[in-house]
């Protein structure tokens, strides 16, 4: 019969051992690190080739000692219960933000997660799934703001024990706006250049503007790092060409950003958009209402441009 002592430690290290391993596998992408090392690969592998080396005898006397010393000592439970009592409680302090890519997708994207207790950055690539842990706590659970490459940024809260799963693309498609203007407005500013003013009807004071403005396609509500989808870029090249005016899509091809512009919008939100010559004259305009993204299909809102009736 073996010894209570022997017994008790190998249960307690087989318990901790596996249920740590089980928290790294389920949180975290350090497992084929960690199973790396435990299987002696990498730099550890000079200890499995050392180990082959030593004589059989020699070896039985080595784990005879590890079993002295470590599975009948009295005082290895105690130390076994420690780590495992004090690796529960980080974990409690650990939260996880989990990445995927989109089904079938082949290129990489480029992640910036910043934000968080600690401030600070962590860029990375997503290609498949890609695991971030931050610092947080159950009462205050920490917000981090999460860009992947051709989306907007996001907001994501993180829990200890859970998973924040931002998948792609459906979780990093909010309310966005994309202007264009019309064939007027093309012809009044491609060659003579206007300022393009962006407000929130509920901060009137609040007046963003782009200079230079010569009837590029414009982003409200992100930054200009926003793919547009491809159908739209179509039917962008196909309205110009019918326009007689094929020569301007360089300018909508890929949107340009207000420069601090709102840097998120909500549903509901009224947008004044006015293109001015001179520093107050109003040309053209549109007075948009952001709508809600249901579907992917609702993902970028499209507004054009109107020039303005003059004043009676």
């Amino acid at each position: 019969m073996m010894p209570p002592t022997f017994v008790r430690n190998l249960v307690l290290m087989l318990v901790v051992g596996v249920g740590t391993l089980a928290w790294v596998l389920a949180f975290t992408d350090w497992f084929p690190a960690i199973g790396g090392v435990l299987a002696l690969g990498g730099a550890l592998s000079w200890f499995g080739f050392v180990s082959r080396l030593l004589k059989k005898d020699r070896l039985e006397e080595l784990q005879a000692w590890a079993d002295r010393a470590v599975f009948a000592n009295r005082r290895t439970h105690t130390v076994t219960l420690a780590i495992g009592l004090g690796f529960l409680a980080l974990t409690c302090f650990v939260g996880t933000l989990e990445l995927r890519s989109k089904q079938g997708a082949s290129v990489p994207r480029r992640v910036r997660v910043r934000g968080g207790y600690l401030g600070g950055k962590v860029e990375d690539t997503l290609n498949g799934a890609l695991r971030i842990t931050h610092l947080t706590v159950w009462t205050a659970p920490a917000r981090v703001r999460v860009k992947l490459g051709g989306y907007p940024e996001v907001e994501a809260a993180l829990y200890p024990w859970s998973r924040t799963v931002l998948a792609e693309p459906e979780q990093f498609l909010r309310p966005v706006v994309v202007l264009k203007p019309d064939s007027d407005v093309v012809d009044m500013v491609a060659n003579n250049p206007a300022t393009l003013s962006v407000r929130l009807a509920s901060a009137p004071a609040l007046d963003h503007r782009l200079p230079d403005y010569r009837g590029q396609t414009v982003w409200i509500g992100c930054d200009d790092d926003v793919d547009v989808p491809p159908s739209m870029l179509d039917a962008w090249k196909t309205e110009l060409t019918v326009r007689g005016q094929s020569q301007h899509f360089h300018l909508w091809s890929q949107p340009v950003a207000v420069p601090e512009g709102p840097a998120e919008l909500a549903p509901g939100d009224q947008l004044v958009i006015r293109v001015l010559r001179g520093p107050t004259l109003p040309i053209a305009g549109a007075d948009p209402r952001v709508r809600s993204v249901r579907t992917p299909r609702d993902f970028p809102q499209e507004e054009e441009i109107h020039v303005l009736a003059p004043p009676p």
